[in-house]
């Protein structure tokens, strides 16, 4: 789904945002799909009073110029802050402290009551939108398979590079990881109301500051998830090591507490993570890119589970 929503729109069809508006009748028309996520999340909304959307600004976006950089990318980013402004503007029934924004994405994420998703349905700001849905910590044996000796055998060990763990954080005084964390930081939500909770210093939505990207506690199941991961991708040590054994990691924590035993299957509390804070982890590693060298960001997450052939 988040594919659909990030396809790429061609600049000529959409005018920057500095220009003059298309006149009504030039401007794109959503189709029925799109029409159809509107009808399911206003039913959800009826069951549950509110929701948390991601939406697809209107504006300029291409996945070329994010590459290029330079004056163009630049360009990309000012329209997409102007759609994005200029939609909160004229907006004012998302939930308080909800309103998640992102440099590089045409994105929003917004927590709406029925009236809400009405406003959104009705304004020319919106191309698209989807549910922010939740994940969990999924993991996945690897080493074994990918041979990972030999490749150290041919001088491929991480060396001078760095690999981003998006997860539930890194416990970076652990000897297997001992000097390897650069760089911490942490996106993570709280809806009082659905009994989550931020997992970031403070309760922050969000931090960048060293021990930002630390794991919780483990009382909750799961947070050892990010530092097994971890050690996976690039611990070092004398019996045996990550597969890049020689790289630096950039910590992102991106799990909040959800207090719902009916969600936790019967525990008291459980990790998830909403999608809307995977992709602000993703626009902030990107910012970072070159700073720390990025060669990989690993993901272990999962969501539902497939029932069906995969198409």
């Amino acid at each position: 789904m988040l594919g659909a929503l990030l396809s790429v729109v061609q600049l000529s069809e959409i005018p920057v945002a500095s220009q003059e508006p298309l006149p009504r009748k030039s401007r794109l028309l959503r189709p029925p799909a799109v029409e159809s996520r509107f009808d399911d999340l206003g039913a959800k909304v009826a069951s549950q009073g509110r929701v948390s959307v991601l939406v697809r600004l209107r504006a300029p976006f291409d996945l070329a110029r994010m590459g290029i950089g330079g004056e163009s990318a630049r360009l990309q980013q000012l329209a997409i802050a102007e759609a994005g402004q200029q939609l909160l503007t004229q907006f004012s029934a998302a939930a308080p402290g909800s309103i998640k924004s992102y440099r590089h994405l045409p994105l929003l994420g917004l927590r709406v009551d029925a009236a809400g998703l009405e406003a959104l349905r009705r304004s020319e700001a919106v191309l698209d939108l989807q549910e922010d849905q939740l994940l969990r910590p999924t993991l996945a044996e690897s080493m074994v398979a990918i041979g990972a000796p030999a490749a150290w055998a041919l001088g491929a060990t991480g060396a001078s590079q760095s690999i981003a763990i998006v997860d539930t954080g890194v416990d970076k005084a652990h000897p297997f990881l001992a000097g390897k964390v650069i760089a911490e930081a942490c996106f993570s939500t709280t809806i009082t109301d659905q009994s989550v909770f931020s997992l970031c210093p403070g309760g922050q939505p969000a931090a960048t500051q060293s021990g930002a990207g630390l794991p919780c506690a483990n009382s909750i199941l799961g947070c050892d998830h990010g530092t097994h991961v971890a050690g996976v991708a690039a611990g070092r040590g004398t019996l045996t090591s990550g597969v890049a054994r020689d790289a630096n990691l950039v910590a992102v924590q991106i799990f909040s507490r959800y207090d719902n035993p009916s969600i936790c299957n019967g525990a008291p509390s459980c990790l998830v993570a909403f999608t809307s804070d995977l992709i602000r982890a993703l626009d902030h590693l990107y910012e970072q890119r070159d700073l720390y060298r990025l060669a990989a960001v690993n993901l272990s997450l999962g969501g539902s589970r497939y029932d069906r052939f995969c198409d």
